[in-house]
């Protein structure tokens, strides 16, 4: 049922994963959360904090390690990946240096932020040395016990301006 995946769609993939990186504390100004503080709000901002720690340290298992071992991920373009191994590919070209086709070195920032249940959305700012103009782009996650395990993105890194 997976369509054919191309070195360019996992690269692109990758992209998309990269808009959860954050330098700069979950909460935001009116930041979205919806019914009362709880357990479970609090393992959901822990586990953005971590996964956005992860996308800026360039560290591909922690980012693996960050979604359930049958999560779905799903891309702008239609395509997506799901399971470890798949997931696992998509970081370990994501985390590459930009001269060798990756994406590591971007820093971002969230700037906007809702949470409902067990799911958030999460807008950035995303920048790199690498990059013309900053971008923005934002994921929709859906955690179960404190991994995601589901992801819908709209970054498309066909679209980052490149110096």
């Amino acid at each position: 049922m997976h369509a054919k995946r191309t070195r360019g769609t996992l690269l692109a993939a990758s992209g998309a994963i990269v808009a959860l990186a954050a330098t700069v504390p979950i909460a935001t100004a009116g930041d979205g959360d919806r019914g009362a503080p709880g357990p479970d709000r609090a393992v959901i901002k822990a586990a953005i904090k971590r996964h956005l720690a992860n996308v800026e340290n360039c560290d591909a298992q922690g980012l693996v390690d960050d979604y359930t071992a049958d999560a779905r991920v799903f891309f702008p373009d239609g395509g997506g990946v799901s399971g470890r191994a798949e997931i696992t590919a998509l970081y370990e070209n994501f985390v590459k240096p930009r001269d060798q086709g990756g994406l590591c070195g971007l820093r971002l920032k969230v700037v906007d932020r809702f949470l409902e249940g067990r799911s958030a959305i999460v807008k950035v700012r995303v920048t790199a040395d690498f990059l013309a103009e900053p971008y923005i782009s934002t994921d929709g996650y859906v955690f179960r016990g404190g991994r995601i395990s589901g992801e819908v993105s709209t970054l498309d890194s066909t679209k980052l301006k490149f110096k």
